[in-house]
């Protein structure tokens, strides 16, 4: 997955989106999910926020 967002087509893309790309190791992505995981969570809990259909 690294090597393919290096491609021109990916990063055009993603510039295209106005994302930014980030060349991140597995451990790095891990703990930034997780990281967003508990920040979101809390919001949610503590906004006592539901999900429907």
């Amino acid at each position: 997955m690294r090597k393919v967002a290096k491609t021109d087509v990916v990063v055009a893309r993603a510039s295209q989106l106005g994302t930014v790309l980030k060349d991140w190791t597995p451990a790095q992505m891990d703990a930034f999910a997780r990281s967003e995981v508990e920040t979101w969570g809390k919001v949610i809990r503590d906004n006592n926020i539901t999900f429907t259909e």
